[in-house]
């Protein structure tokens, strides 16, 4: 089983929109460990309170960032990691 320390250290602003999922992803490094993040369309939406055309969700995420981290961060802490391994922010966690 890999240990993890559970202190994740987000990358820059860099992001890439997935828009057959609909997710937004990101990453973050725990020590040497690449973990791959992600925020849903809907959580964005959410964030928004209003509906946005797929160029609109990098703002909110700009503007929500520190939240998302947070949520993401929270969920490593507590393993609820997807079955691959993904940590994904949703409309549930906001």
């Amino acid at each position: 089983m890999t240990s993890i320390s559970k202190v994740l250290i987000f990358a820059t602003a860099q992001t890439v929109l997935d828009r057959l999922n609909h997710i937004l992803w990101f990453r973050a490094h725990d020590g040497s460990r690449l973990v791959r993040c992600g925020v849903t369309r809907d959580a964005l939406l959410k964030l928004a309170g209003k509906s946005l055309m797929d160029d609109g969700l990098r703002c909110v995420y700009d503007a929500n960032l520190p939240r998302i981290r947070a949520v993401a961060e929270r969920k490593y802490r507590e393993r609820g990691l997807e079955r691959d391994g993904v940590i994904l922010v949703g409309h549930a966690d906001l």
